[in-house]
Protein backbone atom coordinates (compact mmCIF):
# COMPACT_ATOMS: atom_id res chain seq x y z
CA UNK A 1 0.00 0.00 0.00
CA UNK A 2 2.43 2.64 0.62
CA UNK A 3 4.44 1.20 -2.53
CA UNK A 4 1.21 2.48 -4.77
CA UNK A 5 1.06 5.71 -2.29
CA UNK A 6 5.03 6.57 -3.18
CA UNK A 7 4.35 5.68 -6.80
CA UNK A 8 1.16 7.96 -6.93
CA UNK A 9 3.08 10.52 -5.75
CA UNK A 10 6.13 10.28 -7.61
CA UNK A 11 3.87 10.25 -11.05
CA UNK A 12 2.37 13.33 -10.08
CA UNK A 13 5.33 15.21 -9.36
CA UNK A 14 6.51 13.79 -12.57
CA UNK A 15 3.83 15.49 -14.08
CA UNK A 16 4.10 18.51 -12.39
CA UNK A 17 8.07 18.77 -13.49
CA UNK A 18 6.60 17.98 -17.10
CA UNK A 19 4.00 20.69 -16.87
CA UNK A 20 6.30 23.61 -15.66
CA UNK A 21 8.90 22.41 -18.50
CA UNK A 22 6.17 22.87 -20.89
CA UNK A 23 5.46 25.99 -19.78
CA UNK A 24 9.03 27.00 -19.63
CA UNK A 25 8.82 26.02 -23.09
CA UNK A 26 6.15 27.99 -24.30
CA UNK A 27 7.01 31.02 -22.72
CA UNK A 28 10.51 31.14 -24.09
CA UNK A 29 8.75 30.36 -28.12
CA UNK A 30 6.82 33.46 -27.06
CA UNK A 31 9.62 35.11 -26.49
CA UNK A 32 11.21 34.45 -29.45
CA UNK A 33 8.47 34.71 -31.72
CA UNK A 34 6.47 37.61 -30.03
CA UNK A 35 5.78 40.90 -32.15
CA UNK A 36 8.06 43.79 -30.87
CA UNK A 37 6.57 46.80 -29.14
CA UNK A 38 6.52 50.09 -31.45
CA UNK A 39 9.21 51.33 -29.02
CA UNK A 40 11.45 47.72 -29.70
CA UNK A 41 10.71 47.37 -33.28
CA UNK A 42 12.94 48.03 -36.10
CA UNK A 43 12.15 51.85 -37.89
CA UNK A 44 11.53 52.13 -41.60
CA UNK A 45 9.25 52.02 -44.28
CA UNK A 46 8.99 48.75 -44.07
CA UNK A 47 5.57 46.79 -42.23
CA UNK A 48 6.66 45.77 -38.60
CA UNK A 49 5.96 42.60 -38.97
CA UNK A 50 7.78 41.51 -41.95
CA UNK A 51 11.03 43.05 -40.53
CA UNK A 52 13.85 40.73 -39.60
CA UNK A 53 16.42 42.41 -37.31
CA UNK A 54 19.78 40.83 -38.79
CA UNK A 55 19.06 42.95 -42.45
CA UNK A 56 19.43 46.77 -42.26
CA UNK A 57 16.81 48.76 -43.77
CA UNK A 58 17.69 49.42 -47.38
CA UNK A 59 15.12 52.17 -47.87
CA UNK A 60 17.85 55.27 -47.49
CA UNK A 61 20.19 53.62 -49.84
CA UNK A 62 17.15 53.59 -52.40
CA UNK A 63 15.65 56.41 -51.87
CA UNK A 64 18.95 58.02 -51.69
CA UNK A 65 20.54 56.91 -54.57
CA UNK A 66 17.04 57.11 -56.86
CA UNK A 67 16.72 60.88 -55.74
CA UNK A 68 20.49 61.71 -56.32
CA UNK A 69 20.74 60.07 -60.23
CA UNK A 70 16.99 61.90 -61.43
CA UNK A 71 18.80 65.23 -59.62
CA UNK A 72 21.45 65.06 -62.23
CA UNK A 73 19.23 64.06 -65.09
CA UNK A 74 16.97 66.31 -64.61
CA UNK A 75 18.68 69.13 -64.34
CA UNK A 76 19.93 68.61 -68.06
CA UNK A 77 15.62 67.98 -68.67
CA UNK A 78 15.20 71.06 -67.37
CA UNK A 79 18.01 72.72 -69.19
CA UNK A 80 20.01 73.81 -66.61
CA UNK A 81 22.65 71.76 -67.43
CA UNK A 82 23.89 71.62 -71.15
CA UNK A 83 23.67 68.34 -72.68
CA UNK A 84 25.98 69.11 -75.69
CA UNK A 85 28.72 70.04 -73.26
CA UNK A 86 29.22 66.59 -71.71
CA UNK A 87 26.19 67.17 -69.21
CA UNK A 88 24.98 63.99 -69.71
CA UNK A 89 28.34 61.86 -70.05
CA UNK A 90 29.10 63.29 -66.38
CA UNK A 91 25.96 61.28 -65.18
CA UNK A 92 26.36 57.94 -67.05
CA UNK A 93 28.65 56.62 -63.91
CA UNK A 94 26.26 57.19 -61.51
CA UNK A 95 23.42 55.65 -63.83
CA UNK A 96 25.32 52.52 -63.29
CA UNK A 97 26.63 52.80 -60.10
CA UNK A 98 24.78 54.89 -57.75
CA UNK A 99 21.17 55.13 -59.66
CA UNK A 100 21.56 51.08 -60.79
CA UNK A 101 23.17 49.27 -58.93
CA UNK A 102 22.55 50.77 -55.50
CA UNK A 103 19.03 50.16 -55.85
CA UNK A 104 19.05 46.74 -57.21
CA UNK A 105 21.26 46.08 -53.97
CA UNK A 106 18.63 47.85 -51.86
CA UNK A 107 15.54 45.98 -53.82
CA UNK A 108 17.42 42.96 -53.32
CA UNK A 109 17.61 43.47 -49.20
CA UNK A 110 14.03 44.55 -49.27
CA UNK A 111 12.92 40.99 -50.85
CA UNK A 112 15.19 39.61 -47.88
CA UNK A 113 12.65 41.77 -45.17
CA UNK A 114 9.95 40.35 -47.05
CA UNK A 115 8.59 44.12 -47.78
CA UNK A 116 7.56 43.60 -51.52
CA UNK A 117 6.92 47.54 -52.25
CA UNK A 118 10.60 48.45 -51.78
CA UNK A 119 11.44 45.35 -53.23
CA UNK A 120 10.29 45.69 -56.49
CA UNK A 121 10.60 49.77 -56.71
CA UNK A 122 14.03 49.88 -56.32
CA UNK A 123 15.06 46.87 -58.33
CA UNK A 124 12.59 47.94 -61.19
CA UNK A 125 14.32 51.35 -61.02
CA UNK A 126 17.67 50.46 -60.37
CA UNK A 127 17.43 48.53 -63.76
CA UNK A 128 15.41 51.63 -65.46
CA UNK A 129 18.64 53.36 -64.81
CA UNK A 130 20.98 50.63 -65.64
CA UNK A 131 19.24 50.28 -68.95
CA UNK A 132 19.40 54.75 -69.54
CA UNK A 133 23.06 54.57 -68.92
CA UNK A 134 23.64 51.91 -71.32
CA UNK A 135 21.16 54.18 -73.91
CA UNK A 136 23.34 57.03 -73.53
CA UNK A 137 26.58 54.73 -74.02
CA UNK A 138 25.64 53.73 -77.50
CA UNK A 139 24.01 56.74 -78.35
CA UNK A 140 27.06 58.83 -77.71
CA UNK A 141 29.00 56.14 -79.36
CA UNK A 142 27.09 56.42 -82.23
CA UNK A 143 26.25 53.34 -82.29
CA UNK A 144 22.30 53.36 -81.73
CA UNK A 145 20.91 57.00 -84.03
CA UNK A 146 18.26 58.58 -82.59
CA UNK A 147 15.63 58.92 -84.99
CA UNK A 148 11.88 58.98 -85.42
CA UNK A 149 11.35 54.80 -84.23
CA UNK A 150 13.85 55.65 -80.80
CA UNK A 151 11.79 58.85 -80.07
CA UNK A 152 8.50 56.56 -80.21
CA UNK A 153 10.04 53.59 -79.04
CA UNK A 154 10.96 56.48 -75.76
CA UNK A 155 7.32 57.52 -75.90
CA UNK A 156 6.01 54.03 -75.38
CA UNK A 157 8.81 53.26 -72.92
CA UNK A 158 8.15 56.47 -70.49
CA UNK A 159 4.22 55.85 -70.79
CA UNK A 160 4.54 52.66 -69.56
CA UNK A 161 6.82 53.34 -66.53
CA UNK A 162 4.27 55.91 -66.20
CA UNK A 163 1.37 53.42 -65.78
CA UNK A 164 3.61 50.96 -63.27
CA UNK A 165 4.71 54.01 -61.02
CA UNK A 166 1.21 54.70 -60.34
CA UNK A 167 0.93 51.15 -59.91
CA UNK A 168 3.37 52.05 -57.02
CA UNK A 169 1.87 55.10 -55.96
CA UNK A 170 -1.22 52.54 -55.02
CA UNK A 171 0.71 50.32 -53.08
CA UNK A 172 1.66 53.61 -50.86
CA UNK A 173 -1.43 54.27 -49.82
CA UNK A 174 -0.56 52.98 -46.24
CA UNK A 175 2.86 54.37 -46.17
CA UNK A 176 4.31 57.70 -44.97
CA UNK A 177 2.87 60.84 -46.81
CA UNK A 178 6.46 61.47 -48.04
CA UNK A 179 6.70 58.48 -49.92
CA UNK A 180 3.48 58.59 -51.36
CA UNK A 181 4.83 62.22 -52.54
CA UNK A 182 7.59 61.05 -54.18
CA UNK A 183 5.30 57.97 -56.16
CA UNK A 184 2.53 61.05 -57.36
CA UNK A 185 5.57 63.50 -58.83
CA UNK A 186 7.41 60.73 -60.83
CA UNK A 187 4.16 59.58 -62.56
CA UNK A 188 3.39 63.10 -63.27
CA UNK A 189 7.26 63.40 -64.50
CA UNK A 190 7.08 60.00 -66.29
CA UNK A 191 4.13 61.34 -68.36
CA UNK A 192 5.46 64.83 -69.00
CA UNK A 193 8.77 63.30 -70.02
CA UNK A 194 6.69 61.17 -72.57
CA UNK A 195 4.73 63.93 -73.78
CA UNK A 196 8.43 66.13 -73.83
CA UNK A 197 9.80 63.53 -76.49
CA UNK A 198 8.44 65.53 -79.20
CA UNK A 199 8.14 69.11 -76.96
CA UNK A 200 10.54 70.70 -75.69
CA UNK A 201 9.24 72.98 -73.24
CA UNK A 202 7.05 70.19 -72.32
CA UNK A 203 10.61 68.38 -71.37
CA UNK A 204 11.67 71.08 -69.47
CA UNK A 205 8.55 70.94 -67.51
CA UNK A 206 9.05 66.88 -66.58
CA UNK A 207 12.86 68.30 -65.76
CA UNK A 208 11.17 70.78 -63.31
CA UNK A 209 8.95 68.05 -61.96
CA UNK A 210 11.90 65.90 -61.81
CA UNK A 211 13.57 68.56 -59.35
CA UNK A 212 11.04 68.13 -57.51
CA UNK A 213 10.68 64.20 -57.22
CA UNK A 214 14.32 64.17 -56.30
CA UNK A 215 13.86 66.24 -53.65
CA UNK A 216 11.02 64.56 -52.24
CA UNK A 217 13.22 61.33 -52.53
CA UNK A 218 15.73 62.48 -50.62
CA UNK A 219 13.93 63.90 -47.97
CA UNK A 220 11.95 60.93 -47.72
CA UNK A 221 15.40 59.04 -47.86
CA UNK A 222 16.50 61.25 -44.80
CA UNK A 223 13.59 60.70 -42.65
CA UNK A 224 14.24 57.22 -42.90
CA UNK A 225 18.11 57.61 -41.90
CA UNK A 226 16.58 59.60 -38.91
CA UNK A 227 14.31 57.43 -37.94
CA UNK A 228 16.03 54.19 -38.12
CA UNK A 229 18.67 56.09 -35.93
CA UNK A 230 17.41 58.11 -34.11
CA UNK A 231 13.59 56.93 -33.77
CA UNK A 232 12.82 60.59 -34.35
CA UNK A 233 9.45 60.59 -36.58
CA UNK A 234 10.15 63.80 -39.22
CA UNK A 235 7.24 66.16 -40.96
CA UNK A 236 6.12 63.59 -43.95
CA UNK A 237 6.22 60.23 -42.16
CA UNK A 238 2.94 59.78 -40.84
CA UNK A 239 0.14 57.44 -42.80
CA UNK A 240 -3.00 59.00 -43.05
CA UNK A 241 -4.64 55.69 -44.45
CA UNK A 242 -5.43 52.43 -42.80
CA UNK A 243 -2.27 49.67 -43.24
CA UNK A 244 -5.02 47.23 -44.20
CA UNK A 245 -8.53 46.89 -46.06
CA UNK A 246 -10.95 44.47 -43.84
Amino acid sequence: MEKDVEAGLSHDSSVHENQDLLERVRRLEKALYAQPTEKERLPGLAPAKTQDPRVANSATLGLFGFGFTTMLLSFVNAGVVDASTGGVGFIISFMFFYGGLAQVVAGIMAFIRKDMLGASAFTSYGTFWMAEGLTQVLVGQSIVTPGKGFEDSAVVALSVWAVITFAFTLGTLHKPLALQLVFISLTITFILLAAGVYTHVVQQIGGAFGILTACLALYTGACDLVLDTLNFKMPGMKSYFPSHVE
